[in-house]
């Protein structure tokens, strides 16, 4: 699957597991035991292969723990050191309000891509309007990306207008893994060199095609072929502007 760990093995500890109970209206609760996961430190960063990517994406529940949130600095450290974007997301508003302090000073020094959800946002900003918050957190990195649920998502670069992006119709059965598809896609886009909006519509779109199956894996390589994804866009959106 194009996935490896470069750190050494461990005997300390488990693969991390995770217990979801999904509700008739696909949103769900989790038991979560973090395994070995929760062991990952600076000397896990491999640095050869932070300078042959293209972006590094790191999340916000490494500020749960100490030696995970130095590895996670470590990273971006290292990735800013060789001009590498830093992609960030705030993980969970329980993260934010327990690290929002470490977690401002973070993304103003380190992040060039940042993602979230409303709550995150709102958590971070202390704004109760999306759109505020949405412009509060573009003034610190150069590429936001605000999902809004079932309305869609906003997405905005550094000088330039914000542009908002529908959803694409499915049948939600299961949420798990929406927000990690969304920020999936739209990186691949970026890194694929297509414009903001065509990076978020491909975000949705892996979102979309997640959230209606039970799992948080996409069943197929549908994200890869990106004008058919555009294309059932703007069936869905015909007077969305390019």
């Amino acid at each position: 699957c194009g996935v490896g760990f470069c750190g050494p093995g461990s005997d300390d500890g488990g693969t991390g597991t995770c217990v979801i109970l999904i509700t008739p209206d696909a949103e769900r609760t989790m038991l979560t035991n973090l395994g070995v996961s929760s062991l990952l430190h600076t000397d896990n960063v491999d640095a050869t292969l932070i300078q042959n990517a293209k972006a590094v994406y790191v999340e916000g529940y490494l500020w749960t723990g100490d030696e995970t949130r130095e590895a996670g600095l470590h990273m971006a450290q290292v990735a800013k050191k060789q001009g590498i974007p830093v992609a960030f997301t705030l993980s969970d508003a329980f993260v934010v309000n327990s690290f929002k302090d470490s977690l401002l000073e973070f993304i103003q020094w380190n992040v060039d891509i940042l993602f979230c959800n409303e709550v995150e946002a709102q958590a971070m900003t202390g704004e109760t309007d999306s759109r505020k918050a949405f412009d509060k957190l573009l003034a610190l990195v150069d590429t936001l990306f605000l999902t809004l649920g079932s309305k869609g998502s906003l997405a905005g670069k550094s000088g330039h207008d914000p542009v908002q992006v529908g959803t694409i119709p499915v049948e939600a059965v299961d949420t798990t893994g929406a927000g990690d598809l969304y920020a999936a896609g739209a990186l691949y886009g970026l890194i694929n060199d297509r414009s903001l909006k065509d990076s978020a519509i491909i975000g949705s779109y892996c979102a979309a095609q997640v959230v209606s199956h039970i799992g948080g894996r996409l069943p197929t390589h549908s994200h890869t072929r990106i004008e058919s994804i555009l294309t059932e866009y703007r069936k869905h959106h015909p007077y969305s502007p390019s």
